[in-house]
């Protein structure tokens, strides 16, 4: 996969792969959150990867490319950080609590909204990343007076 990513990055360019992999994410959680077909969901489930090395490592190169030299580091930890620390923290404070919501009376539990939910979140950070997203390859790395 990390090999479609380099020939898809010349071909595309980063915002698109972004978007790639974002859109790809959403597809996901709503064939997730229909629940079927089977062939859908297990079609979804293969998506990972895309999802994954499009989006995820489009990130760690997009904060390379898009950060100062001397900020790089600095960039790139804060990257993790909101990924793996704020992020996941929040994302399991919802998650715990939609889980809970979602139980139903009988037991066992509604699923749907489990992935519908950050299904809209993600298809509104890929509305947000298409409107305000901006590259400009041709610039990365440079500093204010246009030194490299």
């Amino acid at each position: 996969m990390l090999l479609a990513l380099a020939s898809s990055l010349r071909r595309l360019g980063l915002k698109r792969i972004l978007l790639v992999g974002l859109g790809a994410q959403a597809v996901r959680f709503a064939a997730f959150a229909a629940g079927g077909p089977a062939w859908l969901v297990i079609a979804a489930m293969g998506t990972h990867g895309l999802v994954f090395t499009f989006y995820f490592i489009g990130l760690v190169i997009a904060v390379e490319e898009l950060s100062e030299p001397e900020y790089r580091a600095s960039a790139q930890g804060l990257l993790s950080f909101s990924r793996g620390g704020v992020g996941a923290l929040v994302g399991q404070l919802v998650a715990g609590r939609l889980y809970d919501a979602c139980a139903l009376p009988g037991g066992g539990r509604h699923w749907a909204p489990l992935f519908a939910l950050p299904g809209l979140v993600v298809a509104g950070a890929l509305v947000l990343l298409a409107l305000l997203f901006r590259h400009h390859p041709g610039r990365q790395g440079q500093t204010a007076d246009g030194g490299v």
